[in-house]
């Protein structure tokens, strides 16, 4: 006897489907899956003064983050001195946040997705300077064309697991049971039975082939993804995924009855098929002893329709992480606003606190996808105390290169006093390297010409040197189910 035997992995989806119904149509949700969001820029560090970057990038927050600086030119050691923590309130609490919520969010959801809060502290000589900031994006942008694509191959994927799976299920209630009742009424039934009646490569592939074909269109799209994936897309990538796995059957359902001489049909019971011709009196005794071997052959081909099953499961979890790996950055037009003030604590006197300074930004940014750039601008108002000095107006932008894990980014940063018309501008140019070390985990590197800062000995400007780490300290939220 032909020994096909495969091991076949465990479900990765709770979704399952009838098969004594033929034509029940199914309602396919792809799989949930966590979003890797990013360890924000901190306007509280900004009003501060001591932060890497001045200009924020536009970026889905973490429940809860903590950012930690060091290494300035006026550090005695690496040793962070600066300690910040960040909190995004609508992450903080379970949120049934569909794919179509995340990938294209209105306004309001825009708003509640992206507002933060952070406070930061930093030593001034015996003082401690500390700020306060908040942060949020009416327009967030949208989610990316390669990730609308990985859902899209997602659901064709998934169809073929559910297809996969149901063809499986049939064929061994069929095939256990020695028994065509749970095909009920389907127009296929007669295809098996003729099938049992008199076994063939032919028969058996048309019916596998039509079966799960039946089940693999039965398959619909999630609802919740129109406006998000292209139809035609789908449509496309199901319209091959079916034809390779009919293919696949047509071939299982050849090398099965290609032995030569065929096992199926050896010894004793293989003689009797050959009986030639049927007597009235052996005819009996030849359909049942076909029937035996049609179920026997519909028990062997199991293997190849689990193996397509658990085919299907492989590559549903590729999809998914290509999904999980997209889904981070949005695409297009964005605007994020803030606004932080700053108040000095003398000696760590909480008592004598007194305010530094408050100010008010906003950031339109545009992200290309066919490139990874990004272009950041900024204009920041600064209402300073007076014993601090005039106040201020900043202007400037930024450029960031995504690649991988690393983003390198150029900012450039002009100053002048809102008073003083005829007040020289100032200038503030830094480069950036943001790098994730590990799931959570990032660190970042500056390095510049700091603004004029006549009053501290710098007429020209400082030099800007600043090493910072970023933890997240939530969990990854779910999107999907």
């Amino acid at each position: 006897m032909m020994q096909l035997r495969f091991r076949v992995g465990g479900v990765c989806t709770a979704m399952a489907i009838s098969f004594l119904i033929p034509r029940l149509v199914h309602a396919q949700t792809p799989p949930s899956f966590e979003l890797d969001l990013s360890t924000p820029d901190v306007p509280a560090f900004t009003i501060l003064g001591v932060a890497p970057t001045q200009i924020e990038r536009p970026l889905t927050p973490r429940a809860l983050a903590l950012s930690l600086l060091g290494a300035a030119t006026d550090d005695e050691n690496l040793i962070p001195n600066k300690y910040a923590l960040v909190a995004a309130p609508f992450w903080m609490r379970p949120n049934k946040l569909t794919i179509a919520d995340y990938f294209r969010p209105t306004v309001r959801e825009s708003l509640a997705q992206t507002f933060t809060f952070s406070l930061a502290t930093t030593p001034v000589s015996s003082n401690t300077d500390i700020g306060v900031g908040l942060s949020v994006s009416p327009w967030a942008g949208h989610g990316s064309a390669a990730f609308a694509d990985a859902l899209a191959s997602l659901q064709a994927i998934n169809a073929r697991y559910l297809a996969a799976d149901g063809l499986a299920a049939l064929l061994t209630e069929i095939a256990n049971g020695k028994s065509l009742d749970p095909l009920g009424t389907s127009p296929l039934r007669p295809v098996l039975q003729g099938f049992v009646d008199r076994p063939n490569a032919e028969a058996l592939k048309d019916f596998l082939q039509r079966r799960y074909e039946e089940l693999f269109t039965s398959v619909v799209p999630d609802p919740a993804l129109k406006g998000i994936v292209d139809p035609d897309l789908i449509a496309q990538q199901k319209k091959t995924a079916l034809a390779t796995a009919k293919r696949a059957l047509g071939t299982a359902v050849d090398t099965l009855f290609a032995s030569d001489p065929l096992p199926l049909l050896s010894g004793p019971v293989g003689d009797l098929l050959r009986h030639v011709p049927e007597a009235p009196t052996d005819s009996k005794s030849i359909q049942e002893a076909r029937s035996i071997i049609a179920y026997r052959v519909l028990a062997q081909v199991i293997p190849p329709v689990a193996l397509l099953k658990s085919s299907a499961e492989t590559a549903m979890k590729a999809s998914v992480a290509e999904v999980h790996s997209e889904d981070k950055l949005r695409m297009g037009w964005m605007l994020g606003v803030a606004g932080a003030f700053a108040s000095r604590v003398p000696n760590d006197a909480f008592t004598g606190g007194q305010q530094l300074r408050w100010a008010f930004w906003a950031s339109p940014a545009y992200r290309n996808e066919a490139v990874h750039v990004e272009i950041i601008g900024i204009v920041k108002w600064i209402q300073r105390d007076v014993v601090e000095g005039p106040d201020l107006f900043d202007f400037g932008a930024r450029v960031v290169k995504q690649a991988g894990r690393t983003a390198v980014s150029a900012e450039f940063l002009g100053r002048t006093e809102r008073a003083d018309e005829t007040a020289p501008v100032t200038q503030r140019l830094t480069a950036n390297v943001d790098y994730k070390i590990v799931d959570k985990a990032f660190v970042t590197v500056a390095f510049g010409k700091d603004f004029a800062d006549p009053s501290a000995g710098k007429p020209k400007g400082g030099i800007v040197s600043i090493l910072g780490f970023s933890i997240g300290l939530s969990k990854n939220p779910t999107v999907g189910q």
